[in-house]
C-alpha cells in the first residue's frame, strides 16, 4: 500500500554499488599492471645496461687482449666479469650462445651480425643477457610464474697499427751521391738533389686523408688503393699531399720536372695494404713519403732490369762504378689489425723488396816493378730475399698496466753476396767476375781471376715488443719506436763484407805470351812479380770492398729498405678507438 511521504527504494542502488566495486577492482588491476610493467621495463633496462657494458668490455678483450686471435673463453669470461660487477645473477661464460664472436655487415641498409664467422675473422662481440623475473609482485595469484627478459648488445673495437721495415735514421743519413743516380735511374731521368732535400723527403709523413684530398675524384680509401696512377701523376700526388711548398714537396717537384721515362702505371694497393673490416678507419694513418716514393718506383720497375750509369764517385781507391738493379717484388707497407685470419694468415704483414743488384767497380791502375800493369776492376753482386714482419698482437692498457704493448714478429731475409756478376738478372744465375789482364811491354802475359762468396745467414725469426704510452705516435717516430732483430744495419753489412774479404781467392793464370822472345830477358823478373801479385792485390781489393760497402752499398740498401744480417722494424702508427655499440 502506498503511504504518502515515504520514499520508495530504487532497485538501481545495488547496481551502482556493484559498478563502484568493479571500477575499484579495475583500478587496482591497472595499477598492479602499471607497477609490474614499469618494474619489468626497469629490469629490462638494467639488463640492457648489463649487456651493453659486457659487450663493450668483451670487444676490447677480443681485439686487443694480447692474443693472435680472439680467445672465445677469455672473451666470455671478460663479459661475465663486467656483468657480475653490475648485478647480473646469471653466468654469461657458462650460458650457451650468451657471448658470441662474429662479424658485422650491412645488408640493404640494415646492420647485421653474423655469428658464423670464425674467431680469426671476427670483428665484433654479441652478448645476450637473460634473466627470469616474477611476472607480478602484487597479484601473483592472478599472474603466477616468471617472465624471461632478454637484452642483446653487439660491440666492436677498431684497432689498427702500422709499421715499416728499415731504419728511419739510416734514411736520414743516406748520401745524395747514391740517391741521385738510383732514383734518377728508376725514373729514367737525371737530377741533382742535395742531401737536405732527401732528408726532407725522409722526414715527411702524409695521411691517407691527405692522399685522398690530393686526388681528384677519389673519396674513399678503397678508391685510393685501387686507382692506377701514371708515375708522373704519382709524383704529383705525393707533392700535393706533402705540400708543394714543403722541403719534401719542392724536392719531389724537382724530380717531376726532370721528366719521367716510359714506365707502367702504379696501383697504390700493390705497395700499400689497408686491412680490417673498415678501411675508412685508417683515414688518419700516416705513411712516410720516402717509403712511398721508393716502393712506388720499385713497383714501376718490377721485373725490369734497370741499368744505372756511373755514380761518378771519387772515393779512393774507387774511381767509378755502375749499378744494375732488378726488382723481383717491390716492398709493401701495411696498416691493419693484429692477429691471424681464419685461413691462418697474418692480417697485417709488411715486407721489404726482393731484388738483385750488381755493382761494377773500377778502382785503379796498378804497376809493379815498372814492368807489369793491370786495371783493378771487379763486380760485386747481391741477391736479397725479402724480409717480412707481421702484427702479432696488441694488448691495451689496464688499470694495473697503463700502456699499450705491441708485438711484431720479424723474419729477416736471406742474402747472397759475392765477387762476380749476374749472367742473367731475371734468372738470378751468377758467374765469375771478368778476369784482370796483366800487361808487360804491350803483351798480355797473364790474367787474374777473382772469386769470393758470402752467404748472409738468415737469423731466426723473432718478436719485438713496443711499449706505447702516447697515442698517436709522434711523427717522425722517436728512436724507441725502432727495434732490431739480428744485427744493426752498419754491423750487418760490415760483417758480410768482412766474410767476403776473408773468402777472397786470387788466381794468377800465366799465358803463353810470357815465352815471347820480346820478354826473354825479363821473363824471370816478370815471373817473380806475378808470384807477388796476389799478396799485393789482396789488401787493395779488401779496401775496395770496404769502401764500396760503406759509401755505396750501405746507403743504397738503406734507400731500398734492405738490411743484411737482420731487420729494423719501426712502429709508426697505433690507432685504438674506444669500443662502441654497433647494434
Amino acid at each position: 500500500m502506498f503511504v504518502p511521504g515515504r520514499r520508495r527504494l530504487s532497485p538501481q542502488r545495488g547496481a551502482i554499488g556493484l559498478s563502484v566495486a568493479l571500477v575499484l577492482m579495475s583500478a587496482v588491476l591497472f595499477v598492479t599492471l602499471a607497477v609490474d610493467t614499469g618494474r619489468l621495463a626497469l629490469e629490462k633496462r638494467r639488463l640492457q645496461q648489463v649487456a651493453d657494458l659486457s659487450a663493450i668490455h668483451a670487444a676490447s678483450v677480443a681485439s686487443c687482449g694480447g692474443a693472435e686471435s680472439p680467445d672465445a673463453a677469455a672473451v666470455a669470461a671478460a663479459a661475465q666479469a663486467v656483468a657480475a660487477q653490475n648485478g647480473y645473477s646469471g653466468d654469461l661464460a657458462a650460458e650457451s650462445g650468451a657471448v658470441t664472436l662474429g662479424k658485422t655487415q650491412t645488408v640493404s641498409g640494415v646492420r647485421q651480425f653474423d655469428p658464423t664467422a670464425s674467431a680469426g675473422d671476427a670483428d665484433a662481440v654479441r652478448v645476450i643477457a637473460a634473466s627470469d623475473f616474477p611476472t607480478s609482485l602484487v597479484a601473483r595469484g592472478l599472474f603466477p610464474g616468471n617472465t624471461r627478459l632478454q637484452a642483446v648488445a653487439v660491440a666492436n673495437k677498431e684497432l689498427l697499427a702500422g709499421f715499416r721495415l728499415g731504419s728511419f735514421l739510416a734514411r736520414l743519413s743516406t748520401g745524395n751521391s747514391v740517391l741521385n743516380p738510383l732514383f734518377g735511374g728508376l725514373l729514367g731521368s737525371s737530377f741533382n738533389l742535395d742531401l737536405v732535400s732527401y732528408q726532407g723527403i725522409a722526414a715527411a709523413e702524409v695521411s691517407l686523408r691527405d692522399l685522398i684530398d690530393a686526388s681528384a675524384g677519389i673519396g674513399t680509401v678503397n678508391e685510393l688503393l685501387t686507382t692506377s696512377f701514371s708515375v708522373g701523376d704519382f709524383l704529383d700526388l705525393l707533392i700535393d699531399a706533402a705540400g708543394p711548398g714543403s722541403t719534401a714537396g719542392v724536392a719531389l717537384n724537382q724530380m717531376r720536372m726532370a721528366g719521367v721515362g716510359a714506365l707502367p702505371p702504379i696501383t697504390l694497393g700493390d705497395i700499400l695494404a689497408v686491412t680490417g673490416a673498415n678501411p675508412e678507419s685508417a683515414l688518419d694513418a700516416e705513411v712516410n713519403v720516402f717509403d712511398l716514393l721508393s716502393a712506388g718506383l720499385q713497383l714501376a720497375n718490377k721485373q725490369n732490369a734497370v741499368s744505372i750509369p756511373a755514380f761518378n764517385l771519387n772515393i779512393a781507391p774507387l774511381a767509378a762504378l755502375g749499378l744494375s738493379l732488378y726488382v723481383v717484388e717491390p716492398p709493401k707497407i701495411a696498416i691493419g689489425p693484429p692477429g691471424k685470419n681464419s685461413a691462418g694468415e697474418w692480417r697485417t704483414e709488411t715486407r721489404t723488396a726482393q731484388l738483385r743488384l750488381q755493382l761494377d767497380l773500377s778502382a785503379l791502375d796498378l804497376t809493379l816493378g815498372g814492368l807489369i800493369t793491370t786495371e783493378v776492376d771487379l763486380s760485386l753482386y747481391l741477391d736479397a730475399a725479402a724480409a717480412d714482419a707481421h702484427l702479432r698482437s696488441v694488448r691495451c692498457p689496464t688499470v694495473d698496466d697503463p700502456v699499450y704493448h705491441v708485438a711484431i714478429g720479424v723474419q729477416p731475409g736471406l742474402a747472397s753476396l759475392g765477387v762476380g756478376q749476374f749472367a742473367d738478372l731475371a734468372g738470378g744465375t751468377t758467374q765469375a767476375s771478368p778476369t784482370l789482364d796483366v800487361v808487360a811491354l804491350g803483351l798480355t802475359v797473364a790474367n787474374v781471376s777473382l772469386s769470393a762468396t758470402a752467404s748472409v745467414q738468415n737469423p731466426a725469426a723473432g718478436d719485438v715488443t713496443f711499449d706505447v704510452s702516447q697515442t698517436p705516435i709522434p711523427s717522425p717516430p722517436p728512436p724507441e719506436m725502432t727495434r732490431t732483430v739480428g744485427t744493426e744495419p752498419a754491423t750487418g753489412i760490415a760483417n758480410a763484407v768482412a766474410t767476403l774479404s776473408d773468402s777472397l781467392q786470387i788466381q794468377v793464370n800465366v799465358l803463353p805470351a810470357l815465352d815471347s822472345p820480346v820478354l826473354v830477358l825479363v821473363k824471370a823478373t816478370i815471373q817473380t812479380l806475378l808470384a807477388s801479385l796476389p799478396g799485393v792485390l789482396l789488401p787493395i781489393l779488401q779496401q775496395v770492398l770496404s769502401v764500396a760497402a760503406t759509401n755505396v752499398l750501405d746507403p743504397l740498401l738503406a734507400a731500398l729498405g734492405l738490411q743484411l744480417g737482420g731487420a729494423d722494424v719501426t712502429l709508426i702508427l697505433l690507432l685504438a678507438k674506444p669500443s662502441l655499440l654497433v647494434m
